[in-house]
């Protein structure tokens, strides 16, 4: 990434020249933090296409566009993503350790910077979903917080009740009824959910 400083006409060249050093060492640290949590296997393979395409994403991912390293992972490979903290979800695969609040902010800072927005949307610390209204879908996406609806729903808690809708859909003879836990895993009321 590339660090450029705002006009800064109060400053010399040479504190601004600092700052900028300073800027640019401060995110290749963050980044650097963020990368290591999806190490790259020395082996070539599915296993290490996947993670490949994870890091260039910011930690997630659809089942779709996984859908040949994901068919062609073996038991092993799968205990590698467990241990990494890689989810396979019925729709995502997702990085969990970068949900985490620390992490979520620089995530949001370039990837707004990335699809050239110049407004972040307001993620609220630990938050589970938030209004969607002024956030692109992409972005949410990206982010890791899939729009459904009039909200974003982080993709932890959308993957935990999408797996139990499928349970209980695999179960009966129909669709299922949405769960009362899901109101709470998703902090929000009954017709909200629906």
């Amino acid at each position: 990434p590339k660090v450029r400083l705002m006009a800064l006409d109060l400053l010399e060249d040479e504190p601004r020249r600092a700052i900028h050093t300073r800027l640019f060492q401060w995110l290749q640290t963050q980044l650097g933090a963020m990368q290591a949590l999806l190490a790259e296997p020395e082996d070539a393979g599915p296993l290490r296409g996947l993670i490949y395409v994870l890091r260039s994403q910011f930690g997630i991912a659809t089942q779709t566009e996984l859908r040949a390293q994901l068919k062609a992972l073996s038991a092993e490979d799968r205990k590698s993503l467990a241990r990494l903290k890689i989810r396979l979800g019925v729709r995502y695969v997702y990085a969990q350790r970068l949900l985490k609040p620390g992490f979520q902010s620089l995530r949001a800072a370039c990837l707004s910077a990335w699809l050239g927005h110049r407004t972040l949307p307001a993620l609220p610390a630990a938050a589970v979903t938030f209004d969607a209204e002024g956030c692109p879908a992409p972005l949410a996406e990206a982010l890791g917080y899939p729009k459904i609806g009039p909200s974003c729903v982080r993709v932890d808690m959308l993957e935990r009740l999408l797996a139990l809708l499928r349970q209980e859909v695999q179960r009966g003879k129909g669709p299922a009824p949405l769960p009362e836990a899901a109101m709470s895993w998703l902090g929000c009321d009954q017709p909200t959910l629906e």
